[in-house]
């Protein structure tokens, strides 16, 4: 590795285990997604992963990480307001 050479910082996708989109297509259906799925929750209502991920199979494994921060997220939160 050249010393000179800039380093990239890491992004959020890579401090959360996530892949990086591979298009702007992707990334905005990442978006969609995990707004849909955010929304839910703050309806009050479970959304169903699996339905999610179901209608995203090409973006599966980097929605299972965000999905799973998002879920320890809001459980924390709920519990400290109680």
């Amino acid at each position: 590795m050249d010393p000179h050479r800039e380093q990239t910082p890491p992004n959020s996708c890579d401090q959360i285990g996530g892949e990086q989109p591979t298009s702007g297509l992707d990334e905005l259906q990442v978006v969609d997604a995990l707004d849909e799925y955010i929304m839910a929750l703050k309806a009050g209502r479970q959304p169903d992963r699996e339905a999610l991920l179901d209608r995203f199979p090409g973006l599966r494994d980097e929605l299972v990480s965000y999905l799973e921060a998002i879920e320890f997220v809001h459980e924390a939160l709920r519990e400290l307001s109680s």
